[in-house]
């Protein structure tokens, strides 16, 4: 046997944290992932682990607060549908992820990446990194950001470990 990962990431609108099954493609991910769950073995070992994240937006511990609102909600989203899975759900949060951020702006080369990149790699978070992206080139920069990358901060990402026998299909791709 060995371990199998996989991955699903679920969106919220700007501030919010209720699973909403009809916000950005969300339908399609929460049957995936009831596919994949439903068809958990019940006697097998496996782990989810629920990561809430958001854009950097905002307030830090607002953000935080919100972050551990998503996961928390994703965790009750699947507890109530799947009451064999309790013990195995792991909840955590980071709030701000200022990691994909970067990494979107570092593989995307968008106007004022570098500018944007040095920003986020000297000004710490408490020290008005935020503040100095909304400053750069009189905000444009930071405007697109809010359109283009930010949207894609607003998750929750659900990861499922589990046991399968080596050869065996995975569950229910």
């Amino acid at each position: 046997t060995q371990m199998e990962k996989v991955s699903i990431d679920l969106y919220f609108p700007r501030g919010r944290s209720v699973v909403d099954p009809l916000f950005d493609g969300n339908l399609t991910t929460l049957n995936r992932l009831d596919s994949l769950l439903y068809n958990l073995p019940r006697d097998g070992q496996y782990t989810i682990t629920v990561t809430g994240y958001t854009s950097p937006e905002g307030a830090y511990f607002d953000n935080l607060a919100l972050g551990k609102n998503r996961a928390q909600e994703l965790r009750r989203y699947i507890r109530l549908r799947y009451p064999f899975i309790q013990d195995v759900i792991v909840c955590d949060w980071i709030g701000e992820d200022w990691d994909k951020l970067y990494g979107m702006i570092s593989s995307e080369r968008m106007a004022y990446w570098q500018q944007m990149l040095y920003i986020i790699d000297n000004v710490g978070i408490f020290d008005g990194r935020e503040k100095k992206l909304m400053d750069l080139a009189g905000g444009w920069p930071y405007k697109q950001l809010l359109a283009n990358q930010f949207p894609d901060l607003r998750r929750v990402e659900a990861v499922i470990r589990y046991q399968s026998a080596q050869g065996e299909a995975a569950i229910a791709e």
